[in-house]
């Protein structure tokens, strides 16, 4: 073979053939491009979440309400309010703890039938905190919409229960200085009577004049009005003591308790009561605290009739029984209740009067008494009636209460 030829047959197996790169690289940058683009949005929205979650938990913490988030019965999330509320060092003591925690006894029932409700609403109730303390808390509860975790805000009514004690106290002693002058006005004529009859005998005798029949008859006569004096004071310490017994007792025994003790103010501004009560009614209850919540709507109908131009002053006080309950009507004929403060009648700190002369909790405590404390009803509504062939408007007040 010549050189050629070997030339040949060695170039046709060592021939490299070089193909031209023609890839478009610009496919690769770009998608790296987009992606470091989502890379950035990401880490953007990451740092904006983390930011509006610090935002958040701020708010969150600076809200006077405590704010438990509840999972399972255990706490997951708590904000700053519920550490100082329950009286703890800081957050993580709280966390991963179960709410049954801070049940007392007396509240566990209550608590328990409540969170098992997708939408407690608002209760009151007593909570526990890490010493044991009780306090008086105001309550809600809500699931979320996967039923797996609830909030629940609590408020610490302690303040507020201690103010309202306060002013029910306050409120109770201005009714006991109204008291102590219906007394003062009530006892005047009965020593009068009890003076006069000892110093009649006295001089009878002096006189050798006093036969047993005067002797009898004055005897009588001081024993009576000394009865009086007594069933007086019994009415008044009854009333101061307050004591909260649940009894049995007459409604006719209650109601001559009541002008017992408010009968001198009245006829002392010419105000005449009309009492009618159907048979002998027996109710379970507190009698010391209807008494307060009779005084409290006497009082507001006697300040009405006072500043009204109505002639003949008169207060009616009507108990009836009706199925399972007994209807007590208090109405008097001063002219009705503005509609503008119907509404508001039983708000709390709601008075038309001068602060000097009213602190607006008397009606409200009266419906607390009423629906709270005896499981009654209280409603009020003005009525025009015929007594005694003249018509009359008023304010009536209507009390059912449970046998």
């Amino acid at each position: 073979i010549n050189d050629v030829e070997r030339k040949n047959v060695y170039n046709k197996f060592t021939k490299i053939t070089i193909v031209e790169d023609n890839f478009d690289y610009t496919i690769i940058y770009n998608a790296l491009v987009f992606i470091l683009v989502i890379i950035i949005y990401l880490v953007y929205r990451q740092y904006n979440l983390k930011k509006s979650i610090n935002s958040f938990n701020e708010l969150i913490d600076s809200t006077m309400e405590c704010i438990i988030v509840v999972e399972n019965k255990i706490c997951t999330s708590v904000n700053k309010s519920a550490v100082e509320i329950f009286g703890y060092e800081n957050k993580d003591e709280m966390l991963n703890q179960s709410i049954e925690i801070f049940y007392p006894e007396e509240s566990k029932k209550i608590l328990e039938n409540k969170i098992n409700m997708s939408n407690s609403g608002q209760y009151e109730a007593m909570l526990r905190k890490r010493d044991g303390t009780i306090f008086p808390a105001l309550i809600h509860g809500e699931d979320l919409k996967n039923n797996k975790i609830r909030i629940v805000t609590i408020l610490d009514l302690s303040d507020l229960k201690n103010q309202e004690k306060a002013l029910v106290t306050q409120s109770r002693m201005v009714a006991m200085g109204e008291m102590i002058g219906n007394i003062a006005h009530q006892w005047r004529q009965p020593l009068s009577v009890i003076s006069s009859n000892a110093t009649g005998m006295q001089i009878q005798k002096e006189y050798g004049a006093l036969d047993d029949e005067h002797f009898e008859k004055s005897c009588t006569t001081i024993n009576e009005n000394a009865q009086y004096l007594s069933k007086t004071i019994d009415d008044f310490r009854n009333f101061i003591k307050g004591d909260r017994d649940k009894v049995i007792f007459d409604m006719k025994n209650n109601i001559n308790s009541l002008l017992n003790l408010l009968e001198s103010t009245l006829k002392s501004h010419d105000i005449h009561t009309k009492i009618n009560i159907e048979g002998t009614l027996n109710i379970s209850g507190y009698e010391n605290e209807l008494i307060q919540c009779y005084i409290n709507i006497i009082n507001n109908a006697k300040d009405a009739l006072i500043s009204s131009n109505v002639k003949e002053k008169l207060i009616f006080i009507n108990i009836h029984k009706e199925n399972l309950n007994v209807i007590i009507n208090i109405k008097d004929n001063a002219g009705g209740i503005s509609p503008n403060i119907m509404p508001k009648i039983f708000d709390p700190y709601f008075t038309t009067k001068h602060q000097s002369q009213g602190t607006g909790i008397g009606l409200n405590m009266t419906y607390k008494l009423i629906t709270e404390g005896m499981n009654g009803k209280i409603d009020v509504s003005n009525e025009t009636y015929i007594y005694e062939g003249i018509e009359y408007k008023g304010a009536n007040f209507k009390i059912t209460l449970p046998i």
